[in-house]
C-alpha cells in the first residue's frame, strides 16, 4: 500500500534516471527529478511514489508540431487510407512518449469543429493554428499595410482560439482574367506578412514546397516552414535546406517513414492528383499517399540533414500525415538516425547508440517544438516546467533491430504529475486532455469592421468556438 493522495496529486521521485535536457546540457547525467504538484520540483523528502528508472534515459515529453487530427475532410480520408481513429492517434502518441500533438490548419468558420475534433484525441494535449484567408485580406498586402494587417491577425487568433497564424500558401492566383488584377506575389504577400508589427504573432507557419526557401532568403526568422522535407525531394534540396536553417530559418520535417501517410501540398500550379478534399482553405486541396523507404534519395537526405544539424539550427522533427506516423513511422526514423549519428560520430564504439544522438533527439522532438509552439512551459526539464517527462528502456547494449521497437513503446510515461505508462504498459491514471489556446476572451469584435466579414454569410453568432473565453 502506499502513501494516501492528497488533493494535490503524488509526489514523485524518477530517481537515477540519465537525463537529455539540451536547455541545461544535461548530456544523460544520471540524475533524480521531482515532481510536485504536477510540475517539476526542487527535492524534497518522503515522496508519495519513486520510479526508478535504473539508468534508463528521461526526456521531457514529445511534442508534435505538425500533424493533421482534425480538418474538415478527414472523416472522408480516414476512410481511404484505413488510417487509425482519433483516440486511437493519442494512445498512439503516448506509446511514443509524446503528450502534445498541434494542428496547423484551421479557419475562422472550421475552428469550432477543429476544437471539438481534436478534444476527442485521448492523453494528448492539443492546439492549432488559423489560417489567413489572402482574398480576404488582398487589398491590405497590395498597399502593403503589414500593421493592419496584424491587428487582423490578432484578432483572429483570439477569437477562435489559434496558437498562431497558418498560411497554405503564400500566393493568391485566380482562373478568370477577369480577376486577374486581385492576384498576389509570393514576394508581395510575404514582405507584408515581414511587417505586423506584432512579435507575438510570428513565426506565421507557411506550407513547404519546392522554391520556397528561395522566397524566404531575406526573411528566414520571420517564418516557420512546416514540412521542409518537401524541399528535400529537389536535387538541391538539402544544400538549401541547410542554408536555410543557417541563417535563422525555422522549420520541421514533415516526414514519416516506411508507412503510407496522406500529405497536402501547396504548389504555384495546381499538381494532378487522385482527388481533392475541401479543408476550409480558399481552394480544395489535393492529396495524395507516399511511402518513403530507405536507401531512397529523399530518405538519405533526411538522414544526412539531421545528422548535420547545428545546436543553433531551429528546427524540429514532425510527420505532417494524417496517421502521424505511428506505429513504426516515426519510431523507425529516429531509430535510424540515431544509429546513423551514431556511425558518423562513433567510429568503432560499440553499441548503435550514443548520448550525443539522444542529446540531438530531445532537441529535434522536444525543445525545438515547444519553443516554435510558445510553449514555455515544455519541452525541457527545468524546476517549474509542466512535469511531463518520459523514460525509454534504451540499454547501451541495446541491438540495433530493437531499437525502434524501444522508442515506439516507452517505459514510463508520466504528464502533468500523473502516472500514465509504468514498465511499458497503461495503467488507471487519468489526466484532463486539454486544447492549449492563448489567454483572453475571444470576443471577436474588432473583426466586425474588417474584410473578413464583407461577405454576409459570416455572422459571429454561428462562429462560436466552445470553450474559448469561458
Amino acid at each position: 500500500m502506499g502513501k494516501p493522495v492528497g488533493p494535490e496529486g503524488e509526489k514523485i521521485l524518477v530517481h537515477a534516471a540519465a537525463a537529455y535536457d539540451p536547455s541545461q546540457g544535461w548530456k544523460g547525467e544520471v540524475r533524480d527529478l521531482f515532481v510536485a504538484r504536477g510540475r517539476l520540483s526542487e527535492p524534497f523528502p518522503d515522496p508519495d511514489r519513486t520510479i526508478d528508472a535504473e539508468g534508463r534515459p528521461v526526456l521531457a515529453g514529445g511534442i508534435e508540431p505538425h500533424g493533421l487530427f482534425a480538418c474538415p475532410g478527414l472523416a472522408f480520408l480516414e476512410g481511404c487510407s484505413g488510417s487509425e481513429g482519433r483516440g486511437d492517434i493519442g494512445e498512439g502518441y503516448a506509446r511514443m512518449g509524446y503528450v502534445h500533438v498541434h494542428q496547423p490548419l484551421a479557419t475562422l468558420v472550421t475552428a469550432g469543429l477543429v476544437r471539438h475534433r481534436l478534444k476527442g484525441l485521448s492523453y494528448v494535449d492539443a492546439s492549432y493554428s488559423v489560417a489567413l484567408d489572402l482574398r480576404d485580406l488582398g487589398g491590405l498586402v497590395r498597399a502593403g499595410r503589414g500593421p493592419e494587417i496584424g491587428r487582423v491577425a490578432r484578432e483572429l487568433v483570439r477569437v477562435t482560439g489559434g496558437l498562431g497564424i497558418f498560411l497554405a500558401c503564400p500566393f493568391l492566383k485566380h482562373r478568370q482574367r477577369h480577376y486577374i488584377q486581385k492576384n498576389l506575389t509570393t514576394k508581395k504577400v510575404l514582405a507584408a506578412l515581414s511587417d505586423l508589427g506584432d512579435e507575438g504573432l510570428y513565426p506565421v507557419r507557411i506550407l513547404g514546397y519546392p522554391g520556397l526557401l528561395d522566397e524566404l532568403a531575406e526573411r528566414p526568422g520571420k517564418f516557420h516552414v512546416c514540412g521542409l522535407g518537401r524541399v528535400l525531394e529537389t536535387h538541391d534540396g538539402l544544400e538549401k535546406c541547410a542554408a536555410f536553417l543557417d541563417r535563422g530559418g525555422r522549420a520541421d520535417l514533415g516526414l514519416a517513414v516506411g508507412e503510407e501517410e496522406f500529405v497536402i501540398s501547396c504548389l504555384p500550379e495546381p499538381a494532378a492528383g487522385p482527388l481533392s478534399v475541401d479543408m476550409g482553405l480558399p481552394f480544395p486541396v489535393s492529396f495524395s499517399f507516399r511511402r518513403i523507404c530507405p536507401g531512397e534519395s529523399i530518405f538519405e537526405n533526411v538522414l544526412s540533414l539531421l545528422c548535420r544539424a547545428e545546436p543553433d539550427w531551429r528546427l524540429s522533427l514532425s510527420v505532417s500525415g494524417l496517421t502521424g506516423g505511428l506505429g513504426k513511422g516515426r519510431p523507425e526514423l529516429l531509430a535510424r538516425f540515431l544509429c546513423e549519428l551514431h556511425r558518423t560520430r562513433g567510429g568503432d564504439r560499440p553499441g548503435c547508440w550514443d548520448a550525443e544522438g539522444l542529446y540531438a533527439l530531445a532537441r529535434l522532438t522536444r525543445l525545438e517544438p515547444a519553443r516554435s509552439l510558445g510553449l514555455e512551459d515544455m519541452g525541457h526539464l527545468r524546476v517549474g516546467a509542466r512535469a511531463c517527462l518520459v523514460v525509454y528502456d534504451l540499454r547501451p547494449d541495446i541491438r540495433e533491430d530493437r531499437l525502434a521497437e524501444a522508442l515506439a513503446e516507452c517505459w514510463c510515461l508520466v504528464k502533468d504529475g500523473v502516472v500514465i505508462r509504468e514498465e511499458g504498459t497503461f495503467t488507471d491514471g487519468r489526466v484532463p486532455c486539454r486544447v492549449v489556446s492563448p489567454p483572453g476572451r475571444m470576443d471577436g469584435v474588432e473583426l466586425r469592421g474588417t474584410d473578413l466579414f464583407e461577405n454576409a454569410t459570416l455572422r459571429m453568432e454561428n462562429l462560436g468556438v466552445a470553450g474559448i473565453g469561458e
